[in-house]
């Protein structure tokens, strides 16, 4: 089996970024998964951490952590993007917009 590798960024609303901290000092595993992050950024807008070339698989205990926590939360406490390999391999859910990140298609073409 081939490792396949996505992109991921969330960002959480201050209220939501109090809780996930408080939450990820008493759980090692989902620590450990945002310390791999390339950006774990807090500040009064809320929470941005995105990982770059991550195995990101169901089935993964910090994976399945991470995303339970968001999905006992509504969607305008934070903003998921994950972007697979494969060009329709794209998870886009959440309404925060404190932070401003946003999903943009585009074609490039090498000259």
């Amino acid at each position: 089996m081939l490792d396949y590798y996505s992109e991921i960024v969330v960002t959480m609303s201050p209220r939501l970024t109090n809780i996930f901290e408080a939450l990820i000092e008493h759980h090692e595993t989902m620590e450990n998964l945002c310390n791999s992050a390339s950006i774990y950024e807090p500040s009064k807008e809320g929470l941005l951490i995105r990982w770059e070339r991550v195995r990101w698989y169901q089935g993964f205990s910090p994976i399945d952590d991470f995303m339970n926590f968001l999905s006992g939360f509504g969607e305008e406490e934070f903003k998921y993007i994950r972007i697979g390999e494969d060009t329709d391999d794209i998870e886009h859910f959440g309404k925060f917009h404190g932070i401003g990140v946003r999903l943009i298609q585009k074609i490039e073409i090498d000259v």
